[in-house]
C-alpha cells in the first residue's frame, strides 16, 4: 500500500486539526493513505473531543493563561497537549478498516508498541479490553489516541507522552468529567520510566541537537553535584 508521510514543523494546535480536517477530505477524495507526524507543539493548549461538552474544559481558566482550546475533529475526551508531546495523525480510506478497533489492531498499536520497544520502554502493552486505543507502560497511560471516520475515510491522532505532566493541570482546566483530579496518577510519561534524558519538543528536529541537549543535560547535572559537595 503506497502512502504519504508529512514530517510537520511545530504548530498551533488549531493549525493541527485544521490540517487534520484537509487530509482525511483530501484522503476522501481518493488522495493516498497519509500520516503526518509532529514534534511538538507551539504552545501548551487543550482539544476537545468532537462531541463532548465545552463545559467539560475551564475555558476561563485557559483563556487566563494563555492556553489554546480547540475542538478537534476525532472523538473521545478533553486532552491537554504540551509542547514536548510526540504527535502523530493517520487519515486511511474507510476501506482498509472495518472499525476502530481493526484500525488500532491492526494498523497502529503494533507499530507504537514496536517503537516504544527500540526505543527502550519496556513493557509496552495494549490494554484492550480494560482500555481502548492506548498503550500502556508499568501499568499506567503513555499514549492514547482518538478516532473518526465519515463516509469515505478515517481519521486518528495519537500522542505519546514524553515529559511529566503537572497533576495540577487536570483540575486547573478540566471540570467534574472523569474525574479530573485523578487523571494524573493513572499516566506516565516516557521521562518518568526512568530515562536519564528526554529531548523532544518544538527546537528538536534532529538526533545531533538531542545528543547536544543531552550532554548540556548531563554537564549541568554534574556541575550541580560538585556545587553541593562540602
Amino acid at each position: 500500500m503506497d502512502g504519504r508521510l508529512l514530517m510537520l514543523e511545530p504548530v498551533s494546535i488549531a493549525e493541527y486539526m485544521a490540517l487534520s480536517e484537509t487530509l482525511q477530505v483530501s484522503v476522501a477524495d481518493g488522495s493516498a493513505p497519509t500520516v503526518f507526524v509532529s514534534p511538538g507543539w507551539v504552545q501548551k493548549g487543550v482539544s476537545i473531543g468532537k462531541y463532548q461538552r465545552a463545559s467539560s474544559v475551564n475555558l476561563d481558566a485557559c483563556n487566563m493563561n494563555g492556553l489554546e482550546a480547540v475542538r478537534r475533529p476525532t472523538e473521545g475526551y478533553a486532552l491537554i497537549h504540551c509542547p514536548d508531546d510526540f504527535t502523530y495523525g493517520i487519515a486511511i480510506p474507510r476501506r482498509l478498516a472495518f472499525s476502530k478497533r481493526d484500525f488500532d489492531e491492526r494498523m497502529v498499536l503494533p507499530v507504537l508498541i514496536r517503537s516504544l520497544e527500540r526505543a527502550g520502554v519496556q513493557n509496552a502493552y495494549d490494554p484492550f479490553p480494560e482500555r481502548y486505543g492506548n498503550v500502556y507502560a508499568n501499568g499506567k497511560k503513555i499514549s492514547g489516541s482518538a478516532q473518526n471516520r465519515d463516509k469515505n475515510a478515517w481519521l486518528q491522532h495519537g500522542i505519546i507522552v514524553m515529559r511529566r505532566r503537572d497533576p495540577q493541570d487536570y483540575s486547573r482546566y478540566f471540570s467534574t468529567e472523569k474525574e479530573p483530579s485523578r487523571l494524573g496518577f493513572r499516566r506516565t510519561s516516557v521521562e518518568e520510566l526512568g530515562f536519564l534524558y528526554v529531548a523532544s519538543g518544538p527546537f528538536v528536529r534532529s538526533s545531533y541537537k538531542a545528543g547536544e541537549l543531552f550532554i548540556k543535560h548531563v554537564i549541568k547535572s554534574i556541575s550541580t553535584q560538585r556545587s553541593m559537595q562540602p
